[in-house]
């Protein structure tokens, strides 16, 4: 009797289930702490393990799941000569731009010569930008407006250069220190403002964007040469183009 009392009071055991849980618990954790050991591993040793996993787990993966793990030991790194902020991606931008303006400036020499016109015009490089000069008695007869039979193929070249890029164009007017007497013309800054507008009008007449273009008059106050003599103020008579750097946005049509 006292036997059957002390097998009554063990209780019941537990349930068999239990079992199975427990080993599944065991093959998670497994599972887990494969996955962190793959993090430097082969995509081809996850999948060999992943498929020996797939048995022992019961789990069916689809064939086209696309399990992707990065190695970070070999993550693309930035090569040295490529920037690493922005102050280094300007510079090389600054760089490519100067050098593309040079190459510019060149073609328009090339290309004025081959036109017999390479002496009416002087190119500057500046900072950021290209100065085209043009003497004022090469595009205007003396004091005047209208533009010059010979005008047509000097602005013609320049214009078949500067159609196909997107910079900007500046045309700046400029006269010498002589004052001007005429009804039409207050003073020479008027003068300098008009031309440089006749030339804008013409630029827009043969396609270029409007977009694209501004006028500035100088009047007399930003010479080159000393305007003591006859050869100094001649060439403080012209008119630049300035073509900048800094790209608009280029609209569809737009040349």
């Amino acid at each position: 009797m006292a036997k059957k009392q002390v097998e009554d009071s063990a209780g019941p055991g537990a349930p068999a289930w239990m079992v199975t849980y427990g080993d599944m618990m065991t093959l998670l954790l497994c599972f887990f702490v494969l996955l962190l050991s793959f993090s430097s591993t082969e995509q081809a040793a996850f999948q060999k393990a992943m498929g020996s996993l797939k048995g022992a787990l019961g789990i069916l993966i689809s064939p086209n799941m696309s399990i992707h793990i990065q190695d970070v030991t070999t993550a693309e790194v930035v090569p040295k000569n490529e920037p690493s902020n922005l102050k280094e991606q300007a510079d090389q931008d600054e760089s490519v731009e100067e050098s593309y303006l040079m190459m510019l400036a060149q073609e328009i020499q090339t290309s004025a010569e081959k036109s017999g016109i390479g002496g009416t015009m002087d190119i500057v490089k500046v900072f950021n930008a290209l100065r085209i000069r043009l003497p004022a008695e090469v595009l205007f007869e003396e004091a005047k407006l209208d533009l010059s039979p010979m005008s047509a193929s000097v602005l013609g070249s320049i214009i078949d250069m500067l159609s196909d890029i997107p910079y900007n164009i500046q045309i700046e007017g400029h006269t010498d220190n002589v004052p001007i007497f005429s009804e039409q013309y207050d003073s020479n800054w008027e003068l300098s403002g008009a031309r440089a507008v006749t030339v804008l009008h013409y630029f827009v007449k043969k396609g270029i964007s409007p977009e694209r273009l501004s006028a500035v008059a100088c009047g007399e106050f930003k010479p080159i040469a000393s305007n003591d003599t006859n050869e100094g103020r001649e060439r403080n008579r012209r008119v630049e183009l300035v073509i900048s750097a800094q790209q608009k946005e280029k609209k569809k049509g737009d040349k």
